[in-house]
């Protein structure tokens, strides 16, 4: 028989992290966030500082 046979080894189930991709963003992309940019509106990822506003207001009145 081999030595150490039957013996179980811990072996780790998480594997090693992916690097993350690279910032690439495509040319209509980048040409529509110009754009909303331009108009003021809202661009996914970014703050949104009209929904900060209103979340920030009491829901109900204060007398």
């Amino acid at each position: 028989m081999a030595d150490g046979a039957g013996r179980w080894q811990r072996v780790g189930v998480i594997p090693a992290s992916r690097k993350p991709p690279e910032s690439r963003t495509d040319p209509v992309y980048e040409s529509l966030i110009r754009m909303w940019r331009e108009q003021g509106r809202t661009i996914p990822g970014l703050p949104d500082h009209e929904w900060n506003r209103l979340i920030e207001q009491d829901p109900w009145p204060r007398y």
